[in-house]
């Protein structure tokens, strides 16, 4: 999967989500300032909600292009929740 010109956060997941990657190529604009932003559910109503349980991908061989700053935010490559 490639994805160019994310203006947030390249890769987003959340919810109990479970999946599968590989080969994962993400390239930055200067506004984005998260290759990676994961969540959990927020409530374990929530996830019952939703019908799944924690987050818990696999993902494999990942490349993001990113950038120093992001309109003065903080940046960060992989932010787990």
């Amino acid at each position: 999967m490639a994805i160019v010109g994310a203006q947030d956060d390249t890769f987003d997941w959340d919810n109990g989500w479970t999946g599968r990657g590989q080969f994962w190529v993400g390239v930055q604009t200067l506004s984005a300032n998260k290759g990676f932003e994961n969540d959990g559910c927020a409530t374990t109503d929530e996830c019952r909600n939703y019908g799944n349980g924690p987050t818990s991908p696999q993902i494999y061989n990942v490349t993001i292009w990113g950038n120093d700053q992001a309109n003065g935010e903080t940046v960060y490559g992989l932010h787990l929740r």
